[in-house]
């Protein structure tokens, strides 16, 4: 098993607002949007409401590996706009 962790901020977080509080460590849902009209590969990221998306060199990856079902991803939320993820295989 191989796991993969890495750090980044959520893109478009400005363009969303939240209602629930985000505390460092909660975990967050990962939604695949295939047929999101400007990116086909775009994982929303969401906790109550949607925060934003994964950015989108990380979502050309990430994405064809959940829609196989060949990985496993949580996701964190870690402060500011920032996440973590955990992938594994």
């Amino acid at each position: 098993m191989k796991i993969q962790s890495r750090s980044f901020s959520i893109a478009g977080a400005d363009h969303y607002q939240h209602s629930a509080p985000l505390k460092p460590g909660i975990e967050l849902e990962l939604r695949r949007e295939p047929e999101n009209q400007y990116d086909t590969n775009a994982v929303s990221i969401w906790y109550v409401d949607k925060l934003g998306y994964i950015p989108r060199p990380m979502a050309v990856m990430l994405a064809p590996m959940i829609d196989s079902g060949q990985v496993t991803v949580a996701a964190f939320y870690e402060q500011g706009i920032s996440i973590h993820l955990i992938i594994t295989d």
